[in-house]
């Protein structure tokens, strides 16, 4: 299972350039720093081809509630993010 955060898990969908990055579950993402402290974010390696961020709450938790430093760190194709409701801090 890939995981960004206690209880939030991360997939990706899509292929080539366009790709959108699923986050689900609930609470806090952990905060990512650079390859020198050796923290990425585990989905860095597709970063620049992530066009789309969704944060999906499945109605049966809390939902998120923080993105992590460096979250969306080298996204440069990010054209779309949609936040959750439950979302109290922004950190990326």
């Amino acid at each position: 299972m890939n995981r960004c955060g206690a209880n939030l898990t991360w997939k990706l969908e899509g292929g080539g350039t366009e790709k959108t990055l699923k986050i689900s579950g609930s609470g806090k993402m952990y905060d990512y720093h650079s390859a020198a402290y050796g923290e990425e974010a585990p989905w860095k390696t597709e970063a620049e081809n992530i066009t789309s961020v969704i944060f999906e709450n499945d109605g049966e938790t809390t939902g998120i509630t923080t993105v992590g430093e460096r979250a969306f760190y080298q996204m440069r194709a990010l054209k779309r993010v949609r936040l959750p409701e439950t979302l109290t801090s922004l950190q990326a």
